[in-house]
């Protein structure tokens, strides 16, 4: 009876040895897997990071881009004011009493307005 169940055994230790063989080149292809995972990984955060940082410089480019723009139009502005104050005083001295007479009417209509009851 020992003599059929020798070669079972000896079966069995073979498949034993060939799991622990296939279980170890899983093991291998796993921690190759995750390798190329891992590096991956880094690759998209790399990616993502130049991506970042490529809109923060646009973003950097753009407002001072706008800053320009909008310092331009007050300077634009300043000087437009600047002119039509020139341009109102020479026309108050050129006609003294139209102006004195155009000032007092505006004066007496805003106190109408605004002397009213708001009831």
């Amino acid at each position: 009876m020992t003599d059929t169940l020798a070669p079972d055994r000896s079966h069995f230790k073979q498949d034993l040895d060939g799991l622990a063989h296939q279980a170890g080149i899983i093991k291998h292809d796993v921690g190759v897997l995750a390798h190329e995972a891992a590096d991956a990984a880094r690759d998209g955060v790399s990616e993502l990071r130049e991506g970042a940082c490529h809109a923060v410089e646009t973003a950097k480019a753009n407002l001072s881009k706008a800053t320009d723009s909008v310092k331009q139009h007050a300077v634009d502005a300043e000087h437009y004011a600047a002119e039509t104050m020139k341009s109102l005083k020479v026309r108050i001295s050129e006609n003294p009493l139209s102006s004195v007479g155009i000032a007092v009417g505006a004066g007496v209509i805003l106190g109408i307005l605004l002397g009213r009851s708001r009831s």
